[in-house]
């Protein structure tokens, strides 16, 4: 579809030798404004059929009595986003009156002599010639492109051949960003490289942040920055399918200004550059995929499925002869950044690409092997390392690891986002198995024994025996027995027992702590004590009790 700005300004149509007696009468700094159709006004109430880029012509017959009905309809114009307005003076009208010409002048709004001896035809059809012939040449310009780029992408080229394609049909530098991957493709003089580099990584946070108003707006960005002492105009133009954001394409005016029809002919060819990315992303997801299969074998029960996936483990770069430990990565969908989006399944796979983009890069500079793919909300990856090591070494190493990979989800992404379990290290590969599970109930949100978003099993405390599989019946039964009625009492009368009871605990029993912590008055917590007492039928003096209170506590924080 041609672009709504193509057309030509005001003062090229000035320029036409039909025109050479024509003058402008208000509305001089107007004069770049594209006219895209020209238009007869022969009555006053014209608005309703009328569009953007249209310029009008009108001998003013329809308001030679009340000329002044333009100082209304101007503005009206101006916001519909006409390029101007040619009146054919000294037949109906003698001349405007300063007020129409200042707010014309105001609204950089073009008022144009038409001269006396020109008719209609005379401006129409040559203005419409110019139109067409510079839509006939963008249009070329743009099959140009269009072929240019099909045959590099048939020649089996990517963004990397598209951006050079590109760069060398309109001379600027060019940058394509695959969002998707964390790549971007630079094209320009060797002195600006760094520079540009400098600028899209500086920008990279804003991605995740700015990603859902670009994708539902199409918005195109137009920026400023300083290149070799000069500040240069830069178009940044987004690259989707649908509502799936997969990058951007930046341009800089380095060289000379774009065009319209330049610009024109570089967004016909954002569709080719997605189709690439969409082809890196469809590969992608195969192997991912493929990986997440190897994944459930080698992390299941069954040994027959294990020893299935060992077969095929050289396929993914997993050693089998050393040790392993398993992290999982949990993506949480927390208000207002994930169940918000207008394209939930589409945003939380370009979280888990850059979670496993940052797993890649932390990867490249450790000695161990690492083994890693994605699965919904959940990232798996496979830690192995030298069984000579001792156990507390491992884990220490494993801790390190993932703390720098949580630095780098919270400056690169966002905070919050994820909790990371560390599994158990296992010298014989055919228990991974457990450390899976281990990783997974670590990385769960319950239990309080998280510290920045990191759990290592080992340090699970209790929650460790609380989330034995094979024990969750009789656990539920046990703390449905004990809190079932505080429970219940809570929910009839919009009551705070179970939170009080949480507290006391917390506070050591301390009463006064507790009327602090819950900033609520010491007689109240006092009443609510006993209430608990009367309830469960169990004294807080009583060791025993205490103790049932306590695990009772625990289990229900951990499995509601």
């Amino acid at each position: 579809m041609v672009h709504r700005d193509l057309g030509i300004t005001v003062e090229e149509m000035l320029n036409l030798e039909v025109m050479s007696e024509g003058k402008t009468l208000a509305g001089h700094r107007g004069l770049g404004n594209r006219i895209t159709k020209m238009n007869v006004m022969e009555v006053p109430d014209i608005m309703d059929w009328v569009t953007r880029g249209e310029f009008l012509l009108t001998t003013a017959y329809s308001i030679k009595d009340d000329i002044e009905i333009l100082k209304k309809l101007i503005p009206q114009m101006k916001e519909k986003g006409l390029a101007g307005i040619g009146i054919k003076m000294k037949r109906y009208v003698e001349n405007l009156s300063q007020e129409i010409i200042n707010i014309a002048d105001d609204l950089q709004f073009p008022i144009v002599e038409i001269p006396f001896h020109v008719s209609y035809t005379d401006v129409i059809m040559p203005v419409l010639t110019e139109i067409i012939n510079g839509q006939t040449h963008t249009l070329l310009k743009i099959h140009e492109i269009h072929n240019e780029l099909t045959h590099v992408m048939l020649r089996g080229g990517g963004i990397q051949e598209i951006a050079q394609g590109i760069r060398q049909s309109i001379g600027n530098s060019i940058v394509i960003q695959d969002a998707i991957f964390d790549v971007a493709v630079i094209c320009c003089d060797e002195e600006n490289r760094d520079v540009l580099q400098n600028i899209i990584a500086n920008e990279e946070h804003t991605f995740y942040r700015n990603m859902e108003r670009t994708v539902r707006e199409k918005i195109i960005i137009r920026k400023e920055d300083n290149l070799s002492g000069n500040v240069v105009a830069r178009i940044q133009m987004p690259i989707y399918v649908e509502e799936r954001y997969l990058g951007y394409l930046c341009v800089w005016e380095d060289h000379k200004k774009l065009s319209v029809m330049e610009q024109t002919a570089i967004e016909a060819a954002i569709p080719m550059i997605a189709l690439d990315l969409m082809k890196k992303t469809s590969i992608f997801e195969i192997e991912s995929r493929h990986r997440i299969e190897f994944f459930h074998d080698l992390l299941s029960k069954d040994e027959k499925r294990q020893r299935s996936a060992l077969e095929r483990s050289s396929l993914f770069n997993f050693d089998n002869k050393l040790g392993y430990a398993v992290i999982v990565i949990k993506i949480h969908h927390s208000k207002g950044f994930i169940k918000e989006t207008i394209n939930n399944t589409s945003f939380l796979y370009q979280i888990n690409g850059k979670i496993l983009q940052i797993m890649e890069r932390l990867a490249r500079h450790k000695k161990e092997k690492m083994v890693f793919g994605n699965k919904s909300d959940q990232l798996i990856l496979l830690y192995g390392t030298d069984k000579s090591q001792s156990a507390i070494a491992i884990k220490k190493e494993l801790m390190a690891f993932a703390q720098n990979m949580m630095h780098c989800i919270e400056s690169e992404i966002r905070s919050g986002i994820c909790t990371i379990g560390i599994g158990r290290f296992y010298e014989d590969v055919m228990n991974l198995w457990k450390s899976y599970g281990e990783a997974d109930k670590a990385a769960q949100n319950k239990g309080g024994y998280r510290k920045n978003g990191i759990a290592h099993f080992d340090d699970l405390g209790i929650y460790r025996v609380l989330c034995l599989d094979e024990m969750e019946e009789e656990l539920i039964q046990f703390y449905q027995e004990i809190l079932e009625p505080l429970i219940r009492y809570d929910r009839e009368r919009e009551s705070e027992l179970i939170k009080t009871l949480q507290t006391y605990f917390k506070c050591g029993g301390n009463l006064k702590r507790i009327s602090e912590e819950m900033y609520t008055h010491y007689n109240t917590i006092i009443y609510r004590i006993q209430r608990i007492k009367e309830i469960t039928q169990m004294d807080l003096e009583d060791p025993n009790d205490r103790l049932n209170l306590q695990v009772a506590l625990k289990i229900f924080e951990a499995m509601v």
